[in-house]
């Protein structure tokens, strides 16, 4: 490769450059607490130049029990988290991520789904956890099965980035 060729590549790869955030959050039981502190923390990833900002797994609700998030689910396309998602995507300008919990077909579950919003603010994206966790260890036990309906779609969205595969785990 010349020199030339090989800085071409190199401004090429500099152009097509973008950040990425990965927001870490010790969510809680209280949907507002939980909305308010993502917004702070999208906010400061957005201010340092993220175009692209995924929030954790039930970022809006972490319950004390499996039930809590059953009694926060929304319909698609309405309720308080898919507001905050779509505004905030809007007010930064970014790509936005999030997983929130959906109404189901099955009584007393949830669709573990995550959802993509554009810099518009449009959601463009969604995909429902296809893979659910189920563990026992001593006196430890996790059945996500017990709340949360399987999706069945595996779910690819082009973006500004490319293409992105979507998943929860």
């Amino acid at each position: 490769m010349s020199s030339l060729d090989s800085t071409q590549a190199r401004i090429a790869a500099q152009q097509s450059a973008f950040k990425v955030a990965a927001i870490q959050m010790a969510s809680g039981p209280n949907v507002e607490g939980n909305l308010s502190e993502a917004r702070r923390l999208v906010a400061d990833a957005a201010g340092q130049g993220a175009k692209l900002v995924v929030l954790p797994e039930f970022f809006a609700i972490m319950g004390m029990n499996e039930q809590d998030k059953v009694k926060v689910c929304e319909q698609p396309g309405q309720g308080p988290i898919q507001k905050f998602l779509s505004e905030t995507a809007r007010k930064h300008k970014i790509w936005l991520m999030g997983s929130l919990p959906l109404v189901s077909n099955t009584p007393n579950k949830v669709r573990n789904s995550l959802l993509v919003f554009d810099e518009t603010g449009a959601s463009v994206a969604r995909y429902d956890k296809i893979h659910l966790f189920n563990l026992t260890l001593g006196n430890e036990s996790y059945n996500e099965a017990q709340t949360i309906e399987a999706g069945d779609k595996v779910v690819v969205v082009d973006s500004p980035f490319g293409r992105i595969g979507l998943a929860i785990c």
